[in-house]
């Protein structure tokens, strides 16, 4: 039987276009999750019902962000982190820079 423990899960508006999707659990390893830790930090775009930014960690890649959506799905850069809470600071910043841009 699987073993999981939220260490995070919170959802809220952050501006009245956007909302955030928080989520952090601890989870058995597995290929996919090898660091037994399963991270998605989400910007939803509430107007357009749309992702508009995802930072998740799964293999190949661990810890990447997606910074072209909805327009590119395929794109994503990998973060130079295996800490959920250094990419949670990282997508707090895209936020604000999305957020700064459309103003």
């Amino acid at each position: 039987m699987s073993t999981k423990i939220i260490i995070l899960d919170r959802k809220f508006a952050v501006s009245p276009k956007y909302r955030v999707i928080l989520s952090v659990q601890k989870i058995e390893g597995t290929k996919k999750y090898k660091h037994q830790i399963k991270s998605r930090f989400i910007l939803i775009d509430v107007e357009n019902d749309s992702i508009r930014l995802l930072i998740d960690n799964h293999e190949p890649l661990g810890f990447h962000i997606h910074t072209e959506l909805p327009q590119n799905k395929s794109l994503r850069i990998p973060l130079l982190t295996e800490d959920y809470n250094e990419a949670l600071n990282i997508f707090f910043d895209e936020v604000e820079r999305i957020i700064q841009n459309e103003k």
